[in-house]
């Protein structure tokens, strides 16, 4: 605004333009163009009279418009609006314009007002990278209008939670139909820069984690389960069958165990199980042994009391029976299976059924063989 060529211009053209024409309205575009080459975001630049009538533009194709009557541009305000595209004129851009006036640097008059235009996309190229399905980032006004957007919301359409997130040119945050909101507001602009978070959006990549450590756990425990259940049934197997060589020596097969545990714990019950085995069926024939042997001696010791008392003492009574002469004297020669002598005159009775062991039925056989001999030598009195 304070280059030499513009503020010459101004002064000419405010000056009822004596002498300006076409070459002198491209040599100032040029110089204009030239200045804003540098900064590609600026879309173009116009120069208004002091009335507010377009005078040059740097548009390609200059969108049909003048400024705001009621507005005095005294502030830095960006006001919106719409341009054609410097490439395509079938494009229309929505751009943000900077409008202020300018003045002869020497004596101070108003020489005209000095419009940049800004397109929206070169403001939202800035924060695009920044919205995602799970969050969106776009700038309002202080009456509610999208003024900028990477996505959605459209741009110049209304805010419609703007009453319900937004407090007067303050920084806020809130919770609003679902979403996050974080607002920032910068007084320069007037503006609020707002970001939504969709908050099950923003919790979909911890419900995928957590489902897939869900996932992992499931198996985790089908896999330990698994194994646990191989790893005791190794164990156990072998108890069972400890359990069941148990039950057959309880029936009387008293055969070690001969299988390998596989476990050295195990394996060493299996080894004190055989030992206890043998040591027991040792234990039993060393008892049955004794048994016969102490079934030996009685016999022999019944023996011995019936050789020298039972034989004399019956014989006796043979021969005192004989000698009196008795005529009635009935005497078996075979003794009954139930080992019983009678004698019915002397009313003698021996009875051997008392006697539990099998040696005695041959004493009494001798006896008897021994009483009928002696009794024939009697017979002949």
């Amino acid at each position: 605004m304070v280059d030499a060529a513009i503020q010459s211009y101004m002064l000419r053209y405010n000056n009822d333009r004596p002498d300006l024409n076409a070459l002198d309205e491209m040599n100032i575009k040029r110089k204009i163009s030239h200045i804003i080459q540098s900064t590609d975001f600026i879309h173009s630049v116009t120069l208004y009279s002091p009335e507010r009538t377009r005078i040059i533009t740097t548009e390609i194709y200059p969108y049909a418009g003048s400024l705001d009557e009621d507005h005095d541009f005294e502030e830095a305000v960006w006001q919106p609006g719409y341009k054609y595209s410097n490439t395509n004129r079938s494009v229309v851009l929505y751009a943000h314009s900077l409008v202020r006036p300018f003045y002869d640097y020497i004596t101070g008059t108003l020489l005209g007002y000095m419009e940049i235009a800004v397109p929206e996309s070169t403001i939202s190229d800035i924060y695009r990278g920044k919205s995602s399905r799970a969050g969106s980032l776009f700038i309002v006004d202080s009456a509610g209008t999208i003024e900028s957007s990477a996505a959605a919301p459209v741009v110049g359409s209304e805010y419609d939670s703007f009453e319900q997130v937004i407090r007067a040119r303050t920084d806020n945050s809130s919770f609003h139909d679902g979403y996050i909101v974080f607002s920032r507001y910068f007084p320069q602009l007037d503006w609020y820069i707002i970001s939504e978070v969709n908050l099950f959006e923003l919790l979909r990549p911890t419900f995928a984690a957590f489902g897939l450590a869900l996932i992992l756990a499931v198996m985790a425990i089908v896999a330990s389960l698994l194994v646990s259940h191989r790893l005791a049934g190794s164990i156990t197997r072998p108890v069972y069958r400890l359990i069941n060589h148990t039950q057959r020596v309880k029936a009387g097969d008293w055969q070690p165990l001969y299988e390998s545990a596989g476990y050295s714990d195990i394996e060493t019950l299996f080894t004190e199980f055989n030992d206890m085995i043998v040591a027991q069926d040792k234990l039993k024939n060393e008892l049955v042994d004794s048994e016969k042997q102490k079934n030996r001696i009685s016999l022999e010791l019944l023996q011995q009391q019936i050789n020298p008392h039972f034989l004399y003492n019956t014989l006796d009574n043979i021969a005192a029976v004989a000698e009196l002469g008795e005529k009635e004297t009935q005497i078996p020669v075979d003794v009954p299976p139930s080992s019983t002598l009678f004698l019915n005159r002397s009313d003698i009775l021996l009875s051997s059924s008392s006697i539990s062991f099998l040696g005695i039925r041959n004493a009494a056989s001798s006896a008897n063989l021994l009483a009928a001999s002696l009794f024939s030598g009697f017979s002949e009195k």
